[in-house]
């Protein structure tokens, strides 16, 4: 079965009806497809996705090679999502037991991001296929290539009722919350989508849409306490701080270390920083190359030089390795040859999306200085928390904060597509749908994605 019958158009398709006056409305769970989930059929579908696995593990070096061609991603870290797509594919069996006996969405739409599309197939597209929904899976609009492998990868796998589609970014929201789907879920965008909240709220109060699950961009950080192993937690940091060119949603944006340890951490970001390569996203020894687009580079830019405004301390960063033909990557090439070193909280640096790979140092000598900043913010994902003697009480108020917490270590250690399929966290990620008594909920937090391509209870 050949890859058209995976990939299709669907540009104009609700406008169509629209023009005809149909009216789209439909009862809530009418268009439910399939029965309750049983264990055969969980078994089949996770064979379907261990082929799907083994499928894209083979065709790993031209899903490399398209990523890198249309998104500019490193090569090192194009491989780091299709390893990750791979890992969220393989379900064990109590995940099996926690599937069995439920009743699926229906019709789903996955939304991926450009820089993490094996990411995304691993969090989001597993968990709605295993709870047995049929899918259509959209990619940015400068990603055909890559949307074409994928489609060929689903049809080798013979997985059913999957589509690939490519549809105008202009038209997305609207033939995604008026098109006839039971879900959409917005996996890994910019905070750019909570504007549409209030039309997807209607949007569901009326009938065309059962839920919407958005898991966004977050503002991340290191936290360095006074007992910490510094020289673990200033490798970690940088390692995390540039992977993908600290273009990943959990990727680090400052590390908050303790006054004590400030100068300390900042003579091991600098030693280890020489080892950091820069240039030639294809070169597989890359660690930094360009931005994803001259927007993010040019958002990076006016957050670090608003640090720099306000004061922040400049340190030259260790002399860094370059590729040869360095200079072809230059543009939107963002080196990070300087630690700043942030005393101002109020720099927009410390409070919107960066983006890119700075390395920002904010000295504190209270915790509750750090606490009461991350109760400032409106979105966060990850942290990852340095420290000998991290009482019960610290972990207890750093929850809620800020997502998921790791302890001495950096977040891609313990990553592995969010642990099996957890959502966002804050208000980086929210859930909309209508409750038994008809009110359109929005609730903030982290939600289990199979929860959410299931029927509520």
């Amino acid at each position: 079965m050949g890859a058209q019958n995976y990939l299709r158009d669907n540009k104009g398709t609700m406008l169509s009806h629209l023009s005809l006056g149909y009216t789209l409305k439909r009862p809530s769970w009418l268009s439910v497809q399939g029965d309750i989930m049983n264990r055969d059929e969980l078994e089949k579908r996770r064979n379907a996705l261990l082929k799907l696995s083994k499928i894209m593990r083979n065709k790993q070096s031209e899903w490399v090679k398209r990523s890198v061609d249309e998104t500019f991603v490193t090569t090192k870290y194009a491989k780091v999502d299709n390893f990750q797509a791979q890992r969220g594919m393989a379900f064990k069996s109590y995940e099996l037991d926690f599937l069995e006996g439920r009743l699926p969405l229906g019709k789903i739409r996955l939304q991926f991001p450009k820089n993490a599309v094996g990411v995304a197939m691993g969090v989001s597209f597993a968990a709605a296929y295993m709870a047995g929904n049929s899918i259509d899976i959209r990619l940015s609009s400068t990603q055909e290539g890559l949307a074409d492998l994928i489609a060929d990868i689903i049809s080798e796998a013979e997985l059913q009722e999957i589509s690939v589609i490519k549809a105008d970014s202009k038209v997305f929201m609207k033939d995604s919350i008026l098109g006839g789907y039971n879900g959409l879920h917005v996996f890994g965008h910019d905070r750019n989508i909570i504007p549409w909240s209030k039309e997807i709220g209607q949007t569901i109060e009326q009938g065309y849409l059962d839920i919407f699950a958005a898991e966004l961009t977050g503002k991340d950080f290191y936290f360095v306490l006074e007992d910490a192993n510094v020289k673990k937690a200033a490798k970690d940091f940088l390692a995390a701080a540039t992977i993908s060119s600290g273009q990943v949603c959990m990727s680090p944006e400052a590390a908050f270390v303790h006054e004590s340890r400030r100068n300390e951490f900042i003579k091991y970001l600098i030693e280890y920083s020489h080892y950091l390569t820069v240039g030639d996203p294809y070169n597989r020894k890359t660690d930094i190359g360009p931005l994803l687009s001259e927007g993010v580079y040019k958002n990076a830019v006016h957050h670090l030089e608003d640090a720099i405004r306000r004061g922040a301390e400049e340190h030259s960063a260790g002399k860094f390795r370059f590729t040869k033909n360095y200079e072809h990557w230059e543009k939107n090439l963002l080196i990070p040859d300087k630690v700043l070193v942030v005393n101002d909280w109020e720099s927009t640096a410390l409070h919107e999306e960066t983006f890119c790979p700075g390395l920002i140092v904010v000295p504190f000598k209270y915790y509750d200085q750090v606490i009461n900043h991350m109760r400032s913010l409106d979105y966060g994902l990850t942290s990852s928390i340095y420290g000998k003697n991290m009482l019960n009480v610290v972990k207890e108020r750093m929850n809620g904060l800020i997502g998921i917490i790791f302890e001495n270590q950096p977040f891609f250690r313990g990553f592995d597509v969010h642990k099996r399929c957890w959502g966002g966290f804050k208000k980086s990620g929210w859930v909309q749908y209508k409750d038994k008594n008809g009110e359109v909920k929005r609730v903030h937090g982290p939600k289990h994605l199979i929860s959410l391509f299931s029927r509520p209870d």
